[in-house]
This record gives structure tokens, C-alpha cells and sequence, in this order.
């Protein structure tokens, strides 16, 4: 059997922070920047307008948005910039950041992954909702011999369609792989080569991750009766950029997700397949 070395731990690094949002609120992002624990950080923040220097310590770098670019231009160009070997993106309004908690999970489970999702909030289940989810995992089970899994949450008709499609078109893991609330290791960023211009960049970036072999962590799905669903369209481009990544799917630099990359000064290291185990 292959045998896989685990992904170096990054517990010293500290994080650049992606803030995937045209206009993000920087009083709200200043007392974001300050309640984020000191060591080893935040030493780095890219964002579509100009940040001052909110906190000591914090480079900040702006990625301008053009008018009429989707998120998904943006943060092609955003990632680029990317400076520290541990890599916060955060989407949407502050106040909708994942809780300090959160980020401590996430921040732990990036040392044992190579991408972190953390889900935004989601309904419980409905009652026809419900129903209908077990007729199609009825479906699945006796047609195609496949067991569908456990769904914890509803997060609305149009985005289970969407979540669906991901899915069983994709093989995208998880409950919410549409978030825009996730950690990641810089090194598997120039293999990504995100195509999309729409909120679909999000799904891409875990479908890609998927299928290069990257270790996906995902926090528990928080619920509450309150939450709105999500819209039924996630902004234009998304199903065309769904169909454009099915049809022609482009990957960048080759990376190996379970070979550890060279320290500085150091001779090769040994990659993730152990070539005593492989032989035959």
C-alpha cells in the first residue's frame, strides 16, 4: 500500500488575509484585525480598495475591482498576491465572518489539510424538504447502487440544486462547498489556475483541490431558524462557468499535494508516495 507523509505543519506561520468583497467595511475589518489572535497573525491584507495600515504589523496590498468584475476575476488576481504560507479568504459583510472559534478550528484542522472550509449559516430541514431528500436518496440507493449522504441542514431549493450539480457532476465534498469563508496553503494556489468570474470560483477551487488530491477539512454546519436561504441564483456566470470547468477544465504549475515543499538551504525532500511501498 502507498503510503502518504502528512502536510507539513504551518502553527508558526502566519496568514495573508483575502477580503473578497468590492466594498468591505473598514471600521468593522479594523476591529476584525484587532480580536484576531497576535501570533503569528494576520501580517498581511489584500483588499479591493485602499486599507491603511489598520493594525501594526499589517501590510496591507490592494487588488483594485473593476466595475462589473466578478469575484472570481478578482480573486484570481488577489491570490497572486498572496505573501505568507497560510492563506485566509473571507467573503461577504464582516459581521458575517466566521466566529473566533471558528477560526481556531480552522487555523488547527489547516495543519493536518491543505484546505479548510468553514459553512455559512443554513436552515434546518423543512418538512417537504425533508420528504424530498429521502425520495431522491431512495432513487439513488436502488438505481444507481450509491448511498446518498446525510445532509445536515436545507440551504434553500436553488442552492441544493447548485450543491447537487457540484456534487454528482464534480465530485465536490462537503456541505456548503460554495462558502466564501475558507483557509488554504499558499503552495497549491499556482496549480489552481481558477477559470471562473462568478461566484462560482468558490466551488471551483474545492473541485480542483479535489481532484489533485488535496486533504478537505470542513467545519460543522451551523444552523438557525432565522437565517434567510440563499438566493435561488447565485449571480450571473455561475452555471456558465459550471459548464466551462466540465468542458475544459485548465490546471496550472503540477503540484503534488502530499510531497512536502523544499526549506530553504535544505537538500530534496522525499515526496508523498514512498517508492518502497509502490514497488511490486
Amino acid at each position: 500500500m502507498p503510503h502518504y507523509h502528512p502536510p507539513r505543519s504551518l502553527k508558526e506561520q502566519p496568514f495573508s488575509l483575502v477580503v473578497a468583497e468590492p466594498r468591505p467595511d473598514l471600521p468593522a475589518l479594523e476591529a476584525f484585525l484587532r480580536a484576531f489572535p497576535r501570533e503569528p497573525g494576520i501580517r498581511q491584507v489584500i483588499a479591493p480598495i485602499p486599507v491603511p495600515s489598520l493594525v501594526e504589523g499589517v501590510e496591507p496590498t490592494e487588488v483594485a475591482w473593476e466595475a462589473g468584475q466578478g469575484v472570481g476575476a478578482w480573486l484570481s488576481m488577489a491570490l497572486e498576491k498572496v505573501q505568507n504560507e497560510r492563506v485566509l479568504v473571507l467573503g461577504g459583510p464582516v459581521e458575517r465572518y466566521p466566529a473566533a472559534d471558528s477560526l481556531s478550528r480552522m487555523a488547527d484542522k489547516l495543519d493536518l489539510a491543505h484546505l479548510v472550509l468553514a459553512p455559512r449559516t443554513q436552515r434546518p430541514w423543512s418538512a417537504p424538504a425533508r420528504g424530498a431528500h429521502k425520495v431522491w436518496s431512495g432513487i439513488v440507493r436502488w438505481v444507481l447502487a450509491l448511498e446518498a449522504k446525510p445532509e445536515p441542514c436545507w440551504p434553500g431549493w436553488g442552492a441544493w440544486i447548485r450543491r447537487f450539480g457540484a456534487r454528482w457532476v464534480l465530485a465536490v465534498p462537503g456541505n456548503d462547498p460554495g462558502t466564501p469563508h475558507r483557509m488554504l496553503r499558499r503552495e497549491m494556489i499556482p496549480s489552481l489556475n481558477l477559470q471562473s468570474t462568478s461566484e462560482f470560483v468558490w466551488v471551483e477551487m474545492v473541485a480542483k483541490a479535489t481532484f489533485l488530491g488535496a486533504l478537505i477539512e470542513e467545519l460543522p454546519t451551523p444552523l438557525s431558524t432565522e437565517v434567510q436561504a440563499p438566493p435561488a441564483t447565485e449571480g450571473a456566470g455561475w452555471w456558465r462557468d459550471f459548464r466551462k470547468l466540465c468542458s475544459d477544465p485548465l490546471f496550472g504549475r503540477p503540484w503534488n499535494p502530499h510531497q512536502h515543499p523544499k526549506p530553504e538551504g535544505e537538500g530534496p525532500v522525499s515526496g508523498g508516495l514512498d517508492p518502497a511501498q509502490t514497488a511490486v
